[in-house]
């Protein structure tokens, strides 16, 4: 327990993770022991992808999305 809080106020202050009021999902975090003796922080992300698999977004050809690139909802493709 004391790891995870150590982890968790480093990672605060270096704005990794950051206090809010407005939560949507909550995701569970623990702390897995590696064979060196470190610690390895795991995220349970079961309950949001859930959430967000359920949602499909369709784009009707290339046309469209070349449409959607150049008003700056997509971002452009890196090469």
């Amino acid at each position: 327990m004391q790891e995870f809080i150590k982890q968790l106020q480093e990672e605060i202050g270096s704005w990794i993770v950051t206090e809010t009021d407005n939560v949507k999902v909550y995701n569970p975090t623990l702390l897995v022991k590696r064979a060196d003796g470190t610690s390895r922080k795991i995220l349970d992300c079961r309950m949001m992808n859930a959430i967000y698999r359920q949602k499909r977004f369709k784009i009707d050809g290339q046309e469209q999305l070349r449409l959607l690139i150049r008003r700056g909802i997509l971002p452009q493709p890196q090469t």
